[in-house]
């Protein structure tokens, strides 16, 4: 199919890039505890960037039959397409890390539905007022991508996670409590360790704390508020705002802009991770880049078209579906571990806030870093001890000036998905309730 498309451009463009994507996903439901849905989806599809009189165009495709179509819709794009100034790039050296586990890749439908199964009976054992939504993930990704220039590559990855969702009915209120796993290294999956920390964090949800509104210690724990928490940064070193002049981070490189305990990188040659890849949507080699080292603001994020537009080179981030063009995008963020245990964090703490889920990030004005969170499941810390839920609670803030108040970062890391993440604790943090 490639071979019909370039025979079919020789002649007409400056230059071409066809991808081609192949997914085949299991995708496993259990809804209110109950299985809800089993499937596999299959698809294929082709993306072809062209440049023609210095322009560039694109089209797409799920039909393998009608290649002079793709041919002709993308070479007409290009007449009202924008101008460029860059070649598709020749072949480098692609970046390492395991994407394939052939026992992961070999389990079963039926294997998966057994999880799902065996996760639910485990844990609503231990805490019978569950409600549980429980989704298991398994795709096989294959993508080859050849250009003009020479380059040809291709890669196999496998991935296969699962998404957890507890719903409990307290009497003020209902109350859910969320966890992921990635599964995709094939290394054994503790069940019993996993139903822990869920019984462990509705046991502690039941009780109830309350706190005043004024400044407290807050402690993130490696989970999606904390994913929130970092949303600001992937807006502020996207190469589109760095082309656009729109972001905060502008004239900060080699400047100190949080706490030498922070380190964060974006990682796409993580093994097993949902993010990681030998190369990018354009045959740029993925990479660690450094985004902040020891609290100094290191690197904004391209793929080719944005660094060509801020005269910089790209750094492996052009993301993209076959059906889409390719934007500067994160592979995997990564947050270098500290010394910390979460058990000494907390037990330096005389009074203040554990955050485990936020809601409402997105509202704020994450390219100036404002941030306002309600916090969905969060507890009183007093005396080092974790006290109990507390309720209508809200953060506010800037992004930017709560990485400098950043006191401890914990050891252990958690995967969700392309995060990276350990606890982190932030000093004084304005904390509003009810």
């Amino acid at each position: 199919m490639m071979e019909e498309v370039i025979e079919k451009l020789k002649g007409k463009v400056e230059g071409f890039e066809i991808l081609k994507d192949e997914t085949l996903t299991t995708l496993c439901e259990f809804r209110g505890d109950e299985p809800y849905s089993l499937a596999t989806k299959e698809e294929e599809g082709l993306g072809l960037r062209v440049i023609k009189d210095g322009k560039l165009g694109f089209a797409s495709t799920t039909d393998g039959s009608r290649i002079s179509e793709l041919v002709a819709s993308a070479i007409q794009t290009a007449n009202y397409g924008e101008k460029v100034n860059f070649t598709f790039p020749k072949e480098v050296p692609p970046g390492k890390c395991r994407l394939v586990n052939e026992k992961v890749k070999k389990i079963s439908s039926e294997q998966i539905f057994s999880l799902g199964r065996e996760i639910i009976a485990e844990t609503k054992t231990r805490f019978p007022q569950f409600k549980i939504d429980l989704n298991l993930h398994h795709t096989i990704f294959r993508r080859r991508l050849v250009n003009s220039s020479g380059f040809i590559g291709e890669y196999e990855r496998v991935f296969y996670s699962l998404s957890f969702s507890g719903l409990i009915v307290a009497d003020d209120g209902l109350i859910w409590i969320y966890d992921y796993k990635n599964l995709s290294s094939g290394e054994p999956f503790s069940l019993s360790e996993f139903v822990d920390q869920q019984v462990f964090l509705a046991q502690n949800s039941l009780k109830k704390g309350r706190l005043a509104t004024k400044t407290y210690p807050v402690i993130f724990a490696p989970s999606y508020g904390l994913v929130q928490f970092f949303l600001p940064l992937l807006v502020g070193v996207n190469g589109k705002n760095f082309q656009k002049r729109i972001t905060p981070l502008l004239g900060q490189e080699g400047k100190e802009i949080a706490s030498p305990l922070l380190s964060v990188y974006d990682d796409g040659l993580l093994d097993y991770a949902s993010g990681s890849a030998p190369f990018d949507g354009e045959g740029i080699a993925k990479r660690q880049t450094p985004l902040i080292e020891k609290g100094v603001f290191k690197n904004f994020l391209f793929d080719l078209k944005t660094a060509h537009h801020s005269g910089r080179q790209s750094t492996g981030n052009g993301e993209r579906h076959y059906s889409s063009e390719p934007n500067p995008g994160l592979n995997n963020l990564f947050v270098a571990p500290g010394k910390d245990e979460l058990s000494e964090a907390l037990r330096e703490v005389q009074e203040g806030l554990l955050v485990y889920e936020v809601v409402g990030g997105g509202q704020s004005n994450l390219r100036a870093g404002d941030f306002s969170f309600s916090v969905g499941l969060g507890f009183k810390i007093e005396d080092g001890e974790i006290k109990g839920r507390v309720k209508d609670c809200m953060l506010a803030g800037n992004f930017y000036e709560a990485l400098r108040r950043i006191s401890r970062v914990g050891k252990d890391l958690k995967d969700l998905g392309n995060f990276y993440l350990p606890f982190i604790k932030l000093e004084d943090m304005k904390v509003t309730t009810k």
